[in-house]
This record gives structure tokens, sequence and C-alpha cells, in this order.
């Protein structure tokens, strides 16, 4: 299923309040259009194939490939979720690369999305001391 093309309009603060309950993974924020070349997206697949989640969705927001860059328009808060796996993976497997390509994503989507980082990292750390 593709992501949702018509929320541009949401905020980190709604990204916030929709990984807190039990809807998620619900598409959230504007659209971003991601370039990935081969090497981050075999990262991403296999991080997606590990926890078997949603990796056949990621095709589905497949836009093409062009001067070897794969495109893929995702929501910013798939694009978060996609960045969260691929770190905990990466952290997990002590493997420096999945934590680069993570850091990269979610660097990305922040400032593509046009959200405030100190938010998002909050909203990490503390989950992180959650758990």
């Amino acid at each position: 299923m593709r992501c949702r093309a018509d929320l541009a309009h949401q905020t980190e603060l709604d990204f916030v309040r929709v990984s807190g309950t039990g809807t998620w993974p619900a598409c959230v924020g504007p659209a971003i259009t991601h370039s990935w070349t081969s090497f981050r997206l075999d990262i991403v697949e296999r991080a997606l194939f590990d926890v078997d989640l949603f990796s056949e969705s990621l095709w589905d927001c497949f836009d093409g490939e062009a001067r070897g860059l794969f495109r893929f328009t995702i929501c910013a808060g798939h694009g978060l979720l996609l960045a969260g796996v691929v770190g905990y993976l990466g952290v997990a497997r002590g493997d420096h690369e999945w934590v680069t390509v993570a850091s990269w994503i979610t660097r990305y989507v922040i400032d593509a999305a046009h959200w405030d980082a100190k938010e998002i990292h909050n909203l990490f750390a503390w989950r992180r001391a959650a758990h």
C-alpha cells in the first residue's frame, strides 16, 4: 500500500501522538521522495525482512530508478519507522554501516518534512529509556 500524500499538514507532534497508539504504523506527515543507492536499499530491505515488517509495502512505494538511484515516496512517519528499525538492528548487530544509514534516513526525513529534530530525538530517547 502506498503512503498517503494528503497528510502534509501533519507535524512531528502528530507523529508522536500516532506512534504512541495502537494504530501505528499509520501514515503520518508529508510524503517524501527518497533516492537510495543500491547499498542503502539493500540495508533497508535486509532490516525489513529480518523483522518481517512491511518489506512488500516498501515496493508499493517504488517510483522508479534513474542513474543508479532507487526512488521511493514514503510518508515521514514510515520513513522514521524505517530508520528506527535499521538503526535498532544496526546497534544490535554492532554494524556501523546500518547505524549510519539509519542516521542518514532520519536526518533526511526530518529536514524534508520541516519537522523539529529535537522533538523526534526526544521521542526516541524517551522510548529507549522506557524499555
